[in-house]
């Protein structure tokens, strides 16, 4: 069950990131209210970090690999796969660390969609690796 719960997790990232890209390429604000930064963190320079691709559309890949692995999961609980899983999570915590800093400290604006999927990453780690009860009937 916690494999699928990763799945729907990484699908609800999927969906902000993928929200966040699709305005990057219309040239579009997203929808925040007012008290928000999220124009001022997203036309950043920080906002597209690699090669001038927006860190929106790197979410979308990374939250589209942990879908199929929570799926595949559920399906093989292959140990492999799990550390895949496992890795690949570590490494979405720590970007978002790294982003978090930038809003903080250098930008000094909160973009909530990016706050929701370092939320959902740091729920998906904990998914991952706390250990899991034992049923008892």
């Amino acid at each position: 069950m916690r494999f699928l719960t990763l799945a729907v997790l990484a699908g609800v990232g999927f969906l902000d990131s993928l929200y966040l890209t699709v305005s990057h390429y219309r040239n579009v604000s997203p929808v925040c209210g007012p008290l928000v930064g999220c124009e001022t963190v997203l036309s950043s320079p920080y906002a597209t970090l690699i090669g001038g691709t927006p860190n929106a559309l790197w979410g979308v890949l990374y939250y589209l690999v942990l879908i199929a692995l929570g799926v595949e999961l559920y399906r093989s609980k292959d140990d492999v796969l799990l550390l895949a899983a496992k890795i690949i999570a570590v490494l979405g915590v720590a970007a978002h660390l790294y982003f978090i800093y930038l809003q903080a400290f250098v930008i000094r604006a909160w973009c909530p969609y990016c706050l929701l999927s370092a939320s959902l990453t740091a729920t998906i780690v904990l998914l991952l690796f706390l250990p899991r009860r034992e049923q008892t009937l």
